[in-house]
């Protein structure tokens, strides 16, 4: 999973290790790559999926919202 400004610059990326087909959680602390709180704004993120048996891969980018209240 990578993570991205609205730029586009790449703040975080995050390993998930094997997963299965099907639901799957990956932690992240909401910190980039320099161990700081990313601030409130909209980050784009890309999950690349590769399945081992016939070695396909596929992309998925979506929007996300970070906020936090004080």
């Amino acid at each position: 999973i990578r993570i991205y400004t609205i730029t586009g610059r790449k703040i975080r990326n995050l390993k998930a290790g094997l997963c299965t087909k099907g639901y799957n959680q990956v932690y992240w602390d909401g910190k980039d790559n320099d161990g700081d709180r990313i601030a409130n704004n909209t980050y784009f993120y890309k999950v690349i999926a590769k399945q081992i048996s016939s070695g396909k891969t596929i992309e998925v980018v979506e929007k996300l919202i970070m906020y936090k209240s004080n």
